[in-house]
């Protein structure tokens, strides 16, 4: 039988596969008998996405243009670039940079895309602290907007939706067609996966010590330009990789030697291997097979960032939270240890929608639990609700002010004006009303959606204008 991540890989080039499964089924799709009347559907009454009636879905999977460019003039940079087309995936771009001798900004999963919603959430990926985010690192665009021009971003046009677009989300300002951006020489890659099971020989307190030990060393790995990737749950530490770009297999013994040493002194058990990589391409391909990866989509989420300062001056209640949320065995903690401040690309502070939150982040915590497949939709709906109103504000608790990464998020999140975009939001509200008066671009938790609201029959309808 095909592995469920291959299953879902090969429905890609078929515009009819939502992979939130929340959604899955909720409305019309493209095999509604002709013969019947195509309204919401029977799933839930507010399950609104782009199969609804009178809705539009915008398609680009297969714009997949890949062109180097030797030597990129721009306002604020000269060098390198490479112009994706809106359809490219990292597994394509990561291939084609290589073979170059260079390598792309993407995420961990191979098959994500590039240049739309990863870009315009942010982008954090396994060179996020050495090179910044994906979208610190975008020279220009071409966007068609609501009223259907095909414009071209850049610092120096159409300046404004240039800075929104990087940052300021997905789905609402436009329709990428392609995005520019700098690439760099590729380099050795030094990893580790590191395993740490609570067991008889690891006791409960111990394995949650040496989770606290694990935190305590991710300062000093993400300032030497580390990115840790790692699963937490009520039994396991699982850290696979830990990625050092740059850094040979001997640099990644001795900055894990701190920690080793402490579960030696302990005589705690624990897994470490350590690698060194060629490139960014081996590298990947090492963790997640390429080209469909490892992990398969269907997942309730929900996650928070949690700033240095938290993290380093209190570390017990950011402990505590997460014990707290993975007392449900529903859930579990996928760890992003990195750093995004603007100096890593050398971008000036406040260029692009990045939210503050994320540039004082040093880690971001997503809340995962599993889809059912087998069980009925209401078991699967009560499981997101306790995402919404006990995981997530566990975390929210100890991090007031923070926010949340809106690609790896709650869709139910209710100050998601705050959490996704802090205090770039009123500038992203004016841009959005700009250059799409009509609110042409919906989706739930975009800038802008407040323009629309979900009628008790479920049907998406234009709000009372609110000030809007």
């Amino acid at each position: 039988m095909m592995p469920l991540n291959v299953q879902l890989w090969k429905r890609f080039p078929s515009p009819s596969s939502i992979l939130l499964p929340y959604f899955q089924e909720g409305s019309c799709t493209p095999y509604t008998p002709g013969n019947e009347t195509c309204a919401l559907g029977n799933q839930v009454s507010y399950a609104i996405n782009s199969t609804g009636k009178g809705a539009l879905g915008l398609w680009t999977h297969n714009l997949k243009s890949i062109d180097f460019i030797t030597q990129y003039q721009g306002l604020n940079y000269s060098g390198s670039a490479v112009r994706l087309g809106a359809g490219v995936q990292a597994f394509e771009a990561y291939a084609a940079a290589s073979a170059a001798g260079l390598i792309i900004l993407g995420g961990w999963c191979p098959t994500v895309g590039i240049t739309g919603g990863f870009v315009a959430g942010g982008g954090h990926g396994p060179l996020t602290s050495t090179l910044g985010l994906a979208a610190d690192n975008v020279l220009e665009m071409e966007v068609v907007t609501a009223d259907g021009q095909l414009r071209t971003l850049s610092p120096t046009e159409n300046s404004d939706l240039f800075w929104a677009i990087r940052g300021g989300g997905g789905g609402t300002f436009g329709v990428t067609i392609s995005v520019t951006a700098k690439v760099f020489p590729d380099r050795r890659i030094g990893a580790a996966n590191f395993q740490l099971l609570a067991s008889a020989q690891t006791e409960e307190e111990a394995f949650w010590d040496a989770v606290d030990e694990f935190h305590s060393q991710l300062p000093t790995w993400v300032d030497q330009g580390g990115f840790a990737a790692f699963i937490l749950t009520q039994q396991l530490l699982y850290a696979r990789p830990l990625t050092f770009p740059g850094k040979s297999q001997a640099d990644v013994e001795q900055l894990l030697a701190p920690l080793s040493d402490w579960l030696d002194a302990r005589n705690i058990t624990y897994s470490l291997t350590i690698t060194e990589a060629s490139g960014l391409l081996q590298h990947v391909g090492s963790v997640e097979p390429l080209p469909y990866g490892e992990d398969a989509a269907g997942q309730v989420t929900g996650g928070r960032f949690i700033p240095r300062q938290t993290l380093e001056n209190n570390r017990d209640s950011v402990l505590s939270a997460a014990r707290s949320i993975l007392q449900d065995p529903d859930f579990r903690i996928l760890g992003t240890g990195m750093k995004a401040t603007t100096d890593l690309s050398g971008l000036p502070a406040g260029d692009n929608a990045i939210p503050p939150a994320w540039r004082e982040a040093i880690l971001g915590y997503e809340i995962t639990a599993g889809w059912n497949y087998t069980a009925p939709f209401a078991e699967n709906a009560l499981l997101q609700q306790r995402m919404t109103t006990e995981a997530v504000p566990a975390l929210e608790q100890v991090t007031p002010g923070s926010g949340a990464y809106l690609n790896e998020a709650n869709f139910q999140q209710p100050d998601w004006q705050h959490a996704f975009y802090g205090s770039n939001y009123a500038r992203l509200l004016q841009i959005k009303q700009k250059y799409d008066p009509e609110s042409l671009f919906y989706a739930a938790t975009a800038v802008g959606s407040e323009a629309w609201e979900v009628a008790d029959d479920g049907r998406l309808c234009r709000a009372q204008r609110r000030g809007y």
